[in-house]
């Protein structure tokens, strides 16, 4: 039977192809493909071919040297030392290998190994030795011996006088000199030798512009460069410099695809490719360069200063100030300025204000005057409290730059804040004379801040016609409109935002936050809903999706399992991981949050947060060595940051190590002396050591550091509240709550007064606070407690309805009002148990009393359900156990209450209740 004819599939044709790739072809074939393809120009091909020449024959000495050699011409430094210095291992003339070699390490700016290894050879052809001359001399004067340079670029003249490279090194050294003219006859006599050498017509353009500006000239010597090699690094680099300088974006973005062409893998490239990124706004391309090259060259000035700009768009404020800093350390004073603004925002911040004065001191000294600076210098002063001088640089950012509206916003903010009106008349001229909003914003925040509404709203009409296509304005309305209580209106213009912007978050955020209020939290969930169809990527929009899906009855399974799927999503998203171990804790699920906090650090290990929370993992597992040296690396990655450090402390405290506690505080104190938290536990361990003197010392430095505000005196306060020295806490606090009001002092005051016995001042306190802010909740609550404590029922209930009265939500006192009832015997105990649990359906606590009311009203199977809830809330919390043993006991259910008391009789001494325990065992 014949076949028919058919034609041949891709697939047969391509089998001829594999079979000669599987049988392979020679090292000698190989070579001399890649020979060809060297002749040919096409360099990717012939390091393909070389690199299978050497995978078959590694000792193949001229494979290595071609391979080194062409690693090099495209700009792969260290892969080119290494393969040269195998060649010259294995054979090849060092006449051929080391001029290349030298100029591989000279890429790499090892200068003082170069000038060790290279310095005192002699190579036998004269004009590899002129080379190599030429380049031991160059790392000479790169090491600022200029006098070595001088001396060995003589003898490279000495082996060839029309050495290249020699002239090359001589012109860039007169050039150095700024002895122009010397070098305009040098340029012009070795162009005349060599007129197609591209590194010769990029001297001549880098002449052009040292010497005369001259840039149109330069440029067209650039490109002549280009023309002769288009490998030309220097000169690329030199154009696009040159065009952004020119701020001509578009051609130096035409450059630059040419560079990419050229030298698609060259560090400069990558540079330039992040720099620009960066500039249109492409943070993660900027970000994938910057890390590219900080593998590459993680010491680069330029690397370190674009990588930094990235971190610090990208708020990553830790690695942004570890970047920068590393940056300022080596730098240039000419190359600081940007660097030193970006690290002053971030101390700012951070309120580390001295800090950023510090980091800003050279640029307000500097004859150059940026405004930026002094203006970012009046912000810190303003976080000092010392508005004289925050309105002194203002006004100096102000005189430097008339147009900046952002300083002459915050001395018109300044002036409103001490109350003169032609502050509003300030921000009123910004707003008409300035297409930005900045101060139309500013002006919106103070009057509604003075609760001047229907001004507040005019402000807004001037905004919505600078922007009348962006929901800004609508958006300010609904917060105003909330502001005075019209909370239709206020929907209404949220919902108007959203049509103008259907991805604009903060307004969907308002209205689910309107919803929650008027307890319809299912509403809410539809809006992020609804929003995420419009928005599917956005992480805060889906994480507020799983936090109301917990509200609204999703179980802890389903709510962990979102998390996961987020974080499998988003990655590189710190948030979702936050939000998932602190689900895990909650629960008291140690072992998962353990491993996802260690996941978390290895996918974000420069998150400060990442960090900080496996630290804490680490130490409710026990681990506390781990969780040292995690603190310790946090630390390391924030080196100005006291935080790590009073984290370590806290770490060290709890291990009971009072001596490296006090180290710890020590170099926290060293990096920032004004920061609080480090101060309070310093006192706190001195106190715990019975050092009183040494605590009052630091409270006197504290008093000291903040003489206008009254927290030294409420520091003051609490060290002999400790001591028990009633009166002197007393009259610490009462001299704190004069100074600056407020609840947290009344209520220390109160307590004050009521352990001196001094019962009529007290009262009078609270009568007074009472009558001036009769809707202070904090005081009403705590003298709820306080009459409690006092069992004072009646007085304490009267106390809690009255917070109800102010909040009809407060679960904790519609709780405690429960309690009261059940106590006397009031049936209605019930009824505010029920409502408190179906307030916060997840509080252990009001389970627990719901679960006793039901018990005190001979209810015991409903007691033990809930109870039960309870204890899956709070598996650690012992005495949860104990209620349920005793309700199961009631109910006549001996058994299930053996197995509930036997768990806490295995506890041990870890529940101090076990005489309780006995006795209950033994019914």
């Amino acid at each position: 039977m014949k076949t028919k004819n058919r034609a041949l599939t891709p697939l047969l044709l391509a089998l001829p192809l594999l079979f000669a790739a599987c049988s392979g072809d020679s090292p000698e074939k190989l070579l001399s493909s890649a020979k060809q393809h060297i002749a040919e120009k096409d360099s990717k091909a012939a390091v393909i071919q070389l690199k299978n020449v050497l995978q078959k024959a590694p000792s193949n000495a001229e494979a290595r040297f071609l391979l080194g050699k062409l690693l090099l011409d495209g700009g792969d430094f260290v892969g080119a030392e290494v393969e040269l210095s195998k060649a010259l291992e294995q054979g090849r003339p060092a006449d051929d290998v080391v001029p290349l070699l030298a100029q591989a390490m000279l890429a790499q700016n090892k200068l003082e190994p170069l000038v060790v290894k290279f310095s005192d050879t002699k190579l036998g052809a004269p004009i590899a030795n002129a080379e190599l001359r030429a380049s031991v001399a160059y790392a000479f004067a790169q090491l600022g011996k200029s006098e070595e340079a001088r001396a060995t670029l003589a003898t490279a003249f000495e082996s060839d006088a029309k050495n290249i490279s020699a002239q090359i090194l001589n012109i860039k050294m007169l050039m150095h000199q700024r002895n122009f003219e010397e070098v305009r006859i040098a340029i012009d006599k070795l162009l005349e030798q060599v007129p197609k050498n591209a590194e010769a017509w990029q001297l001549k353009g880098d002449f052009l512009l040292e010497s005369s500006g001259a840039t149109e000239a330069a440029l067209a010597a650039y490109r002549e460069s280009l023309k002769q090699a288009d490998t030309s690094v220097l000169s690329h680099v030199a154009i696009i410099w040159t065009l952004l300088s020119k701020k001509d974006n578009a051609e130096a973005k035409q450059q630059l695809e040419a560079m990419k062409k050229a030298l698609p893998n060259h560090p400069q490239t990558k540079f330039f490719i992040g720099l620009m990124a960066l500039d249109g706004g492409d943070l993660k391309t900027a970000q994938e360069q910057s890390q590219f090259l900080l593998k590459v060259a993680p010491d680069n000035l330029r690397t370190l200063q674009l990588a930094g700009a990235v971190e610090f768009r990208k708020d990553s404020w830790a690695q942004a100030e570890n970047y920068l800093t590393k940056f300022l350390k080596a730098a240039p004073a000419s190359m600081q300025g940007q660097s030193r603004l970006m690290l002053a925002q971030i101390y700012l911040r951070g309120s580390e204000s001295a800090k950023a004065l510090a980091i800003l001191q050279p640029l307000l000294d500097d004859k150059s005057q940026i405004p930026a600076a002094f203006s970012l210098a009046a912000e810190a002063e303003l976080q000092r409290g010392e508005s004289k001088a925050a309105e002194s640089y203002f006004e100096k950012a102000v005189k430097l730059n008339p147009k900046d509206s952002r300083s002459r916003t915050a001395l018109a903010l300044a002036q409103v804040a001490k109350g003169d009106e032609r502050g509003f008349d300030e921000l009123r001229t910004i707003s008409g004379s300035e297409k930005e909003i900045t101060a139309d914003l500013a002006l919106v925040s103070a009057l509604a801040g003075r609760k001047q509404w229907e001004k507040s709203l005019s402000a807004i009409d001037v905004i919505e016609k600078k922007q009348p296509t962006l929901p800004t304005a609508d958006n300010l309305r609904g917060r105003v409109e909330l502001g005075r209580g019209n909370r239709q209106v206020a929907v209404e213009a949220f919902e108007r935002a959203l049509k103008r912007d259907p991805k604009f978050y903060p307004a969907v955020a308002s209205l689910a936050n309107i919803d929650l209020a008027d307890k319809k939290p299912e509403l809410a969930l539809k809006r992020f809903q609804e929003f995420l169809q419009a928005d599917p990527k956005s992480i805060p929009a889906q994480l507020s999706v799983i936090e109301l899906k917990a509200r609204t009855g999703s179980g802890d399974a389903d709510i962990i399992e979102a998390l996961t799927q987020l974080i499998k999503n988003n990655p590189d998203e710190l948030k979702p991981r936050l939000g998932l171990i602190r689900k895990q804790l909650d629960r008291g699920e140690l072992k998962p949050a353990l491993s996802a906090a260690q996941d978390g650090v290895a996918a974000l290990p420069d998150q400060a947060e990442m960090l900080a929370i496996l630290a804490q993992v680490e130490q409710l597992n026990g681990l506390s060595t781990q969780a040292a040296a995690t603190l310790n690396k946090w630390a390391s990655l924030q080196p100005n940051s006291p935080l790590p450090y009073t984290k370590l402390a806290e770490l060290y405290i709890a291990e009971k190590d009072q001596a490296a506690a006090a180290q710890s505080l020590r170099r926290a104190l060293a990096i920032n002396e004004q920061f609080l938290p480090a101060q309070r536990l310093s006192i706190s361990l001195d106190l715990a050591a019975g050092r009183i003197d040494a605590a009052r010392q630091t409270v006197r430095v504290v008093q000291k550091q903040h003489a206008k505000d009254s927290l030294g005196l409420m520091l003051e306060g609490e060290l002999e509240e400790s001591q028990k020295n009633w009166a002197a806490a007393t009259a610490a606090y009462r001299a704190a709550y004069t100074k600056t009001p407020s609840t947290d002092l009344a209520i220390k005051l109160h307590h004050a007064l009521l352990a001196s016995q001094k019962n009529a001042e007290a009262q009078a306190l609270a009568a007074g606070l009472l009558k001036k802010s009769p809707n202070d909740m904090a005081f009403t609550y705590y003298l709820g407690d306080t009459a409690l404590s006092q069992k004072n029922y009646e007085a304490a209930e009267g106390f809690y309805r009255a917070v109800l009265a102010i909040q009809p939500s407060n679960a904790a006192a519609m709780n405690n009002i429960a309690w009261l009832l059940n106590r006397a015997k009031n049936p209605e105990a019930l009824q505010y148990a029920k409502k408190a649990v179906q307030l916060q359906p997840k509080q252990a606590a009001l389970q627990d009393t719901l679960a006793d009311i039901y018990a005190t009203q001979g209810k015991f199977d409903q007691a033990i359900e809930v109870q039960k809830r309870a204890l899956e809330l709070e598996p650690s919390a012992h005495l949860h156990r104990l209620h349920l043993a005793k309700f199961y006991l009631s109910a006549g259910r001996k058994p299930e209450a053996k197995v509930e008391l036997q768990k806490l009789a295995d506890l041990g001494s870890a529940f101090p209740a076990q005489d309780e325990v006995r006795v209950l065992l033994a019914k």
